[in-house]
């Protein structure tokens, strides 16, 4: 499989499971003065999470020629680490969401079921991951990766949906995306479930190791919008 190189935000229209803890409480959120957010934990890890073996391939091939560029002992131990991965949920107007809120997920990433939250009602909400290499050190110059796990599907004319198991490398988006409101997306037809169905992959290399962090977001209660891999 190779990975897809065509535009994210064109694929799936983006421009137009787990169980939650009980510490459920309000906090502001993180460069986010104005607004509070039902905290939350998913105690479902993604770890167990499985990826295409070619993406695979192009994280270590790119740790490679990392460690090529910054002169490094090529025989030196490749380790892996995780990463702090959480997850913030804001509605501008209250009806797509339960609440705004912000998960955080266990070390390396986790699932997330969207279903908790997401109400039927009519609405749009802001998604934003956050990836850290530790409590202190937040990832630079991050390479991210979307493997999707819905079918595609035309609304009202648009493309919705990047079709089963494709694998999108959208770094200069998610960037983009993350440093100001997030991904917008929208309820109306569940183009929500479209648009996050799939697994976030978020790698950083340092001299010590890979580091890797990832999302994967499911709503079990329109599996007629998902491939039948992702269950």
């Amino acid at each position: 499989m190779r990975l897809a190189k065509a535009s994210f935000c064109v694929a799936i229209a983006i421009c137009a499971v787990s169980t939650w803890g009980s510490d459920e409480h309000h906090e502001s959120g993180h460069g986010d003065s104005t607004s509070e957010y039902v905290k939350r934990v998913a105690k479902q890890s993604s770890r167990d999470v499985k990826v295409p073996t070619a993406l695979v391939s192009e994280v270590e091939k790119g740790y490679r020629e990392f460690r090529v560029n910054n002169k490094l002992n090529q025989e030196d131990r490749v380790e892996r680490k995780f990463m702090d991965v959480q997850v913030r949920f804001r509605q501008r107007r209250p009806a797509a969401l339960v609440d705004n809120i912000l998960v955080r997920t266990p070390l390396g990433g986790g699932v997330i079921d969207l279903s908790d939250f997401v109400t039927e009602k009519r609405g749009s909400f802001e998604v934003q991951i956050s990836a850290h290499l530790d409590q202190e050190h937040e990832a630079e110059n991050m390479r991210v990766y979307f493997v999707s796990h819905t079918k595609a599907r035309r609304i009202d004319g648009e493309e919705y949906g990047a079709g089963c198991a494709k694998v999108y490398e959208i770094s200069s988006y998610f960037g983009k995306k993350m440093s100001s409101d997030g991904i917008s997306v929208y309820t109306t037809e569940q183009r929500y479930v479209s648009v996050l169905g799939g697994t976030f992959v978020m790698v950083s290399y340092t001299p010590e190791a890979i580091h890797v962090g990832s999302v994967t977001f499911s709503d079990p209660r329109f599996p007629e919008l998902t491939c039948e891999a992702s269950t």
